[in-house]
């Protein structure tokens, strides 16, 4: 911790990315801390601790190796070695320019954060390095990963069945925006009926007279509070004409079917749709 407050990074944001890292850090430099746990902590944006951290690695101060766990990514790990940085910086010429392969730490005789050569003031070495060492292994960001993990999981997979999309994969845009909607309280239920109603939607399915193009994709349906509350009430309205749908006239139907021997039992099943009883002649 001595050495981050001495190092010169050339950022006030970007010395308190290093400041928490090295706060996360165990006796070998090593920590992984996911990137929103960061960004709160030293309350600036994802994407700006994202490029903080990319500064710190280019110049040496850390090396970033990605993590993954059954086929996907998962919180970065990051090993901390300012020793090694301030000798490349007080050597200057040749060793001041060494390509990224040589300028992280990876074990041997480098020496770590908070090893013996190391001499923090008595005040550090208590309940602070105790606090330092344990706090990646409880990781904050943990604490939603299993359940609300699954919990994405499921919609997505229902999703993707349900709106029958087989070859979908669950990228990162769409991850976020079903953990932003589960974030702001609603329930996998919940996103399930938006769901319904998407499907329920004569616009998002392409069938108003106005528009023919699908939009049915699961980030666009729950994208925010607005379009999740109404594909919901969209679900929950009885089965019966709405503003949403393009209005059904039966004489018309006949009138352009009259040669289809089938036109009495899709006329039917139109009435029945929207709740209406049809009695043959």
């Amino acid at each position: 911790m001595a050495l981050a407050m001495s190092a010169k990074v050339g950022n006030p944001s970007r010395k308190l990315v290093l400041l928490k890292l090295c706060d996360n850090a165990n006796d070998k430099g090593e920590c992984w801390p996911s990137l929103q746990h960061i960004a709160d902590q030293c309350e600036i944006s994802r994407r700006t601790a994202i490029n903080h951290i990319q500064s710190l690695a280019d110049d040496g101060f850390l090396e970033v190796q990605n993590r993954f766990k059954n086929n996907e990514q998962i919180s970065n790990f990051y090993i901390i070695d300012l020793e090694r940085h301030n000798k490349k910086t007080d050597l200057g010429g040749e060793n001041s320019a060494l390509p990224p392969s040589e300028k992280f730490a990876l074990g041997g005789e480098t020496v770590a954060l908070g090893s013996e050569n190391i001499a923090p003031p008595p005040s550090e070495i208590s309940a602070h390095r105790t606090s330092h060492s344990f706090e990646p292994v409880i990781e904050p960001v943990n604490k939603l990963n299993t359940s609300q993990s699954s919990a994405i999981d499921d919609v997505f997979n229902y999703w993707k069945t349900f709106m029958n999309h087989p070859r979908a994969k669950l990228d990162d845009k769409r991850r976020n925006k079903i953990r932003d909607a589960l974030k702001l309280g609603y329930t996998k239920e919940d996103l399930i009926d938006a769901i319904h109603g998407c499907a329920k939607d004569p616009w998002c399915m392409g069938q108003d007279p106005r528009n023919s193009k699908v939009f049915d994709d699961i980030e666009l349906i729950v994208r925010d509070a607005k379009h999740i509350d109404n594909f919901i009430k969209i679900n929950l309205m009885p089965k019966s004409p709405t503003a949403n749908q393009p209005k059904f006239d039966p004489l018309a139907y006949v009138n352009k079917n009259r040669d289809n021997p089938q036109a009495s039992s899709v006329l039917n099943s139109e009435l029945r749709e929207r709740g209406v009883t049809h009695h043959a002649n």
